[in-house]
C-alpha cells in the first residue's frame, strides 16, 4: 500500500513489469523505493495488482517506531521490519532524503521524504570517528574502516576520475602510481620506475638490478656474487668503475671476457694523493681487516689458508696449523712447530724443544761409548743351566727374551703387568702414546682421545663441557652439584609475520632462538603475540616469563610444540614488551 518501502524480487510478470516486495531486512541490496499515494503523472498500465512506484517527487514514507531520531536531510533506508524505513547509517543504500523532523515521541508513523535511490555519505565532521584497523583474518589480509561505535562501513565507489585532497587508506593497489612525492611506512610495487631519486632510510628488496651506477653508504649483505667474470672493487674515488657494453646481462664468450670493458672516465697517472682503503670491521668497531689501493694488507686476526704462494715471505708471525711445504729457502727469527719434517738441513745457532735436550744427551752418550770388542764377547746360547748371570760393566744385548720376571731399576715387568717400586710411572713420547691400536691416545699436552665410551663410576670433575658438534645430549638422569649455566639467547632479531608465515604456517612475528634454554623476547608494540623457536620447547615444559616494561602488564603462554611456543599480551600498549623466558624441562 502507500508509504511501503519496496524491493525488486528479480522477477516479471507477462508484460515485463518488475514484480516488487516489501523490504524485509534493514539496508536491503535490493531496495528500490517507495509506493506513492498518487501521481503527478504515471506510466504504464493500470491494473488491480499493480502499484504506482515513485520515481521522483515527495511522496509520504511509513516510518520504523524504533528507528532514531530522524532530522531533515537525513537518509533513510529500510528496516527489520516489513514495509517500513528508518534512519540510515552511513554505507548503507537509502531511498534518498527526509523532509522534515522525527522521534518516537510525536505520534507519526509517516513523513514526507524526496524520492530517489543513493548511499548515505559522511560529512566531514564523520571523518574522525572512522577508525582504519587491520584485518587478521589469514585468508582476507587487507584493512576495514570502523566507525569509533564499532560499525564497520562496507560501502563501495567507482569512479572513473576522482580528486581528493587528503586520502587516509590501509592498504592499496594500483596498476600505475604517478606521483611528485611518495611517503610511505609500507608500499609494495610490482614495477616501479623513478626518474630522479629515491630517497629512503631503509629500501628492502629481494632483488635488486642497477644497469647503471648505484651510489650506496652502508651496504648490508650476505653475499656478493658478480655478474659476469670478474667483480672490481676500485678504490680511485674519482675513476669510475668499468660498465659493460652488454647492459641485458648476456653472458659472453671467453673471448669477450677477455675484453677490457669501457671506462667513462680516465685518470691521469700524475694525480697524487691517498686512495681509498678496503676496511672489515669485527667486533665493537675495531677494524679487522685493512686492504689498500697498492695491494697491502692487514690482518688483525689469524690467517687460516690451504696454500700461501708469496714472492715475498716476509710474513712476521706465521701460524700453521695443518701441513704447510715450503719450496725455497724459509728464513725465520723463531720456529715453533709441533712436528716437522726436513729433507735438506737446519742451520741454527741453538735449537729448544721439551724432549731434545733428552735426546741430545743419549745421542752424547752413544756416541762417546765404545765399540765392544769381538773378543769380550760372549755367546751364551750353548749355556743349559745358567742360574746366574751378572755384568759389572756395560752389556750390549741385541734380542732378549723374558720367560719370567724382569726388574728394571726400580721397574718390575712380569707377564701381563707393570709395576714401579716408585711413587710414580712415567711414560713419555716425542709426540703421543697411542693404546689399542689408536682406541685411546694420549697427547704430550694431556689431551686424552677415545673412540669408545668413558665410564666414570666415581663421578666427573670438570669447568667445562663442550659438545663435539652443535648439540650435547644427555641420556638418563644427571645429578649437578653447583650451578648449571646456560646458554642464553640474547642477540635476537624478530622475524615479521609474513616471513614467518611463509617459512612456518603461523600468521605472527617470531624469534629464532635455536638451542637456547633461556634468553629475551619481545612483542612488537603493532602485535598481540611473539613465536619463540627452541629446540627446547616441548609440550610439556615449564616456562618461565619475567616482563622488562615499566608499566605492569600480564603475558602468558600461549601455546606449547615442540621446537616453540607463543608469548601473548592481554593488554595493548603503545611500545614494544621486552621479556626474558626460561624452559624448565
Amino acid at each position: 500500500e502507500a508509504g511501503d518501502v519496496v524491493a525488486l524480487t528479480g522477477q516479471l510478470d507477462e508484460k515485463g513489469v518488475p514484480i516488487l516486495r516489501k523490504t524485509n531486512k534493514e539496508n536491503d541490496p535490493q531496495i528500490i523505493g517507495a509506493i506513492s499515494t498518487k501521481a503527478g503523472q504515471s506510466l504504464g498500465i493500470e491494473r488491480e495488482d499493480r502499484r504506482l512506484l515513485a520515481l521522483a517527487g515527495r511522496i509520504p514514507v511509513k516510518i520504523d517506531p524504533d528507528s532514531p531520531p530522524i532530522k531533515a536531510g537525513d537518509g533513510l533506508t529500510s528496516s527489520d521490519k516489513p514495509g517500513l524505513a528508518k534512519k540510515a547509517k552511513i554505507g548503507q543504500k537509502i531511498i534518498r532524503k527526509a523532509t522534515e523532523n522525527w522521534n518516537p515521541y510525536l505520534g507519526k508513523n509517516q513523513i514526507l521524504i524526496i524520492v530517489g535511490n543513493s548511499y548515505e555519505m559522511p560529512q566531514i565532521e564523520d571523518v574522525k570517528n572512522f577508525i582504519l584497523t587491520k584485518i587478521e583474518d589469514l585468508n582476507n589480509f587487507g584493512y576495514q574502516l570502523v566507525k569509533n561505535t564499532g560499525e564497520v562501513l562496507d560501502n563501495v565507489g567507482i569512479f572513473s576520475k576522482a580528486v581528493i585532497a587528503n586520502l587516509q587508506a590501509g592498504m592499496i593497489n594500483i596498476v600505475d602510481l604517478v606521483a611528485e612525492k611518495i611517503t610511505s611506512t609500507f608500499a609494495e610495487f610490482k614495477h616501479l620506475k623513478v626518474e630522479e631519486k629515491i630517497i629512503s632510510p631503509i629500501v628492502e628488496t629481494t632483488n635488486l638490478v642497477a644497469t647503471g651506477e648505484a651510489s650506496l653508504n652502508t651496504i648490508s649483505t650476505n653475499e656478493i656474487k658478480p655478474q659476469e667474470k670478474d667483480l672490481v672493487i676500485n678504490l680511485d674515488s674519482e675513476a669510475k668503475i668499468p660498465v659493460s657494453n652488454d647492459l641485458g646481462g648476456a653472458q659472453r664468450n671467453d673471448s669477450e671476457a677477455s675484453t677490457p670493458t669501457e671506462v667513462r672516465n680516465t685518470v691521469s697517472s700524475d694525480r697524487k694523493g691517498p686512495l681509498a682503503k678496503i676496511i672489515i670491521k669485527g667486533l665493537e668497531g675495531k677494524t679487522a681487516v685493512t686492504i689498500d689501493a697498492s695491494g697491502n694488507a692487514s690482518f688483525s686476526g689469524q690467517i687460516s689458508s690451504s696454500s700461501i704462494v708469496s714472492d715475498l715471505g716476509d710474513l712476521g708471525d706465521l701460524k700453521v696449523n695443518k701441513d704447510a711445504t715450503i719450496s725455497g729457502a724459509l728464513s725465520t727469527n723463531t720456529l715453533n712447530a709441533t712436528e716437522a719434517s726436513v729433507s735438506g738441513k737446519i742451520i741454527a745457532k741453538e735449537v729448544e724443544a721439551e724432549n731434545i735436550n733428552e735426546i741430545q744427551r743419549l745421542l752424547a752418550e752413544i756416541k762417546n761409548q765404545p765399540l765392544p770388542d769381538l773378543s769380550n764377547l760372549s755367546n751364551l746360547s750353548h749355556l743349559t743351566n745358567l742360574s746366574d748371570l751378572t755384568v759389572t760393566g756395560q752389556s750390549n744385548l741385541y734380542n732378549v727374551s723374558v720367560s719370567g720376571s724382569l726388574l728394571v731399576g726400580q721397574t718390575f715387568v712380569e707377564n701381563n703387568s707393570i709395576t714401579t717400586l716408585a711413587s710414580e710411572l712415567k711414560l713419555s713420547a716425542l709426540d703421543k702414546i697411542t693404546l689399542f691400536d689408536g682406541a685411546v691416545t694420549i697427547a704430550k699436552d694431556g689431551t686424552i682421545t677415545t673412540k669408545g665410551e668413558i665410564i666414570a663410576q666415581g663421578g666427573i670433575k670438570t669447568s667445562k663441557i663442550t659438545p663435539l658438534e652443535e648439540n650435547l645430549s644427555i641420556l638418563g638422569d644427571l645429578s649437578i652439584l653447583g650451578d648449571l649455566k646456560l646458554k642464553k639467547a640474547t642477540d635476537f632479531a624478530v622475524i615479521a609475520a609474513r616471513d614467518n608465515f611463509a617459512k612456518n604456517g603461523i600468521f605472527a612475528p617470531a624469534i629464532e632462538a635455536s638451542a637456547s634454554a633461556a634468553g629475551t623476547g619481545i612483542i612488537p608494540k603493532t602485535a598481540e603475540e611473539v613465536v619463540i623457536y627452541s629446540s627446547f620447547a616441548k609440550p610439556t615444559s615449564s616456562i618461565f616469563l619475567t616482563p622488562k616494561t615499566t608499566q605492569p602488564i600480564s603475558l602468558s603462554i600461549f601455546d606449547k610444540k615442540d621446537g616453540y611456543f607463543r608469548v601473548i599480551r592481554n593488554q595493548l600498549l603503545d611500545q614494544d614488551v621486552a621479556f626474558d623466558w626460561l624452559i624448565i624441562n
